[in-house]
């Protein structure tokens, strides 16, 4: 068994995984599971959910079926998961986009922390900042001289306003201290399109989704968005390696549920799903979306979404982003 796969067993792995599952969860799921992703298909987190809801069903003998509810930056499918019935039969898939939406929208219908259960942080992907070929930086110190040497004449896409490739690309003018001007489409694979034709100069999303215009030429990677080098990508430097210290912004996958869900239920879902994390067959199914594992137990993952709320409502705040 490999480092990896041994490090998410223990992270996964609580008192409550050590005792026999509580009888209430015996029988648990006692009809299919919905499963519901925020973010339309093709994404990492819809991919990621396909996998896992194959493998669940296959354990169950229920179907998992995975419902893509999209809109407002994951907004709409959030609050949807908010609503559903503390039971367990309805779960969801959340990115980065859960922390980052309390600093982006005013009046959201639920409370990011009081209205969920975290059961277990799964993954995390890096971002590449590309650039179509005929932009002249060829790196992120010449990107940031023509910044400053023109404000605000640079111009980059995003899926939307308030979303992760347009709040990673902000945190990253706002460290580098340029002004860049947001182009928002209405889809990330629009803005990847919009900088394929040289329409836009600049974009930041998954290293996974650009990596096949990356490898033919059409796209120019400048550098990833993580505290480390990508295996995607293992010679395109890091925003930090590259000249904006401190920068890292990975786009990480987890598990919630309903608040109220039982305690009971949520021990049975993480040793579910930790025992489909240990099969090395579905680690490589992973690791070929792009994503790499990082496993977090509830209280860690808890942790993480409150230290990425604050965060990413500094970042709003001090950059003074313009979400409408």
């Amino acid at each position: 068994m490999d480092r990896k796969r041994r490090t998410f067993i223990a992270a996964a792995a609580g008192a409550a995984l050590l005792r026999a599952v509580p009888a209430i969860a015996q029988s648990y799921p006692a009809r299919p599971v919905r499963m519901v992703v925020p973010y339309g298909p093709g994404t990492v987190s819809d991919m990621l959910s396909r996998l896992l809801a194959q493998r669940l069903g296959e354990t169950w003998g229920q179907g998992v079926v995975v419902e893509n509810v999209v809109g407002a930056g994951g907004v709409i499918g959030i609050q949807a998961l908010a609503k559903s019935p503390p039971d367990g039969h309805t779960i969801g898939m959340i990115s980065s986009n859960f922390a980052m939406n309390p600093a982006v929208h005013a009046n959201l219908a639920y409370d990011s922390v009081r209205d969920f259960r975290p059961v277990l942080h799964l993954t995390f992907n890096h971002f590449a900042f590309v650039v179509n070929p005929s932009f002249p930086a060829r790196t992120v110190a010449e990107l940031i001289a023509l910044a400053q040497a023109k404000p605000g004449t640079i111009d980059y896409a995003s899926s939307g306003n308030g979303g992760s490739p347009h709040l990673a690309v902000e945190m990253f003018a706002h460290m580098a201290g340029i002004k860049l001007t947001h182009i928002p489409y209405r889809s990330n694979g629009d803005g990847v399109t919009a900088v394929l034709s040289g329409q836009v100069s600049l974009m930041a999303t998954s290293a996974s989704t650009l990596l096949p215009h990356i490898r033919q030429g059409k796209l120019r990677a400048l550098a990833v968005s993580g505290n480390r080098r990508s295996a995607l990508l293992p010679d395109v430097p890091s925003v930090a390696e590259a000249g904006v210290p401190g920068y890292d912004m990975r786009n990480w996958n987890g598990i919630l549920t309903p608040g109220g869900v039982s305690d009971a239920i949520v021990a049975k879902l993480q040793s579910d799903i930790t025992n489909v994390f240990k099969r090395a067959d579905f680690e490589a199914k992973v690791h070929a979306l792009g994503a790499e594992i990082e496993p977090l137990g509830p209280d860690d993952f808890a942790r993480r979404i409150n230290d990425e709320i604050a965060l990413w409502k500094r970042v709003v705040k001090e950059s003074g982003v313009r979400i409408g």
